[in-house]
């Protein structure tokens, strides 16, 4: 069990506009290779006002794997899990946050980290030698009332596509990994 120990990763992609913010990465060379990791390319969705989606993919060299994703907070952050769904909430907003794909991970909520506040850990196990996670997170006070709506699904090529259906501006938004 190695976690990350190297400051190797870089920016691959990004593009900004009026309705979504995108930008890529790669984190491959962050780990140690005693991980078996060969790939970690994560991207972020930043669909406005208010929600976050995040794709994290994955490539190992064997086919049994374990896959940790830890979310922080600040120490001001309460952190609830309900089912599959998990709910921070702060002193002016909450974000609920979800897994989107099949793969459901074990959630733990761990207290305090250093100086942090408590934390999500995400454990997904026997992944495979290569898998997808898509999180989402949706952002919730009072200033925001856009709704939208999303849904997930897979391409013929094996690929992902996140439809949002915006209510207000009465249309379809695709995203694709």
């Amino acid at each position: 069990k190695c976690g990350q120990i190297y400051k190797k990763g870089y920016i691959t992609n990004h593009k900004f506009d009026e309705e979504i913010d995108y930008i890529s990465g790669d984190a491959s060379k962050c780990y140690s290779i005693k991980t078996g990791l060969r790939k970690f390319q994560r991207t972020l969705f930043f669909v406005k006002p208010n929600i976050i989606f995040v794709m994290d993919e994955v490539k190992f060299n064997k086919t049994s794997n374990l896959v940790e994703s830890l979310w922080h907070t600040n120490n001001k952050t309460r952190i609830k899990i309900s089912g599959d769904s998990v709910l921070f909430k702060g002193k002016k907003n909450q974000t609920s946050f979800k897994i989107l794909t099949n793969n459901q991970p074990t959630k733990k909520v761990y207290s305090k980290f250093l100086s942090h506040g408590p934390f999500l850990k995400c454990s997904f196990s026997n992944i495979g030698k290569a898998n997808t996670f898509i999180s989402v997170f949706e952002i919730k006070n009072d200033k925001y009332s856009k709704v939208l709506n999303y849904e997930l699904q897979k391409n013929n090529n094996g690929k992902y596509i996140i439809n949002i259906y915006d209510k207000v501006a009465n249309k379809n938004i695709q995203l694709f990994n």
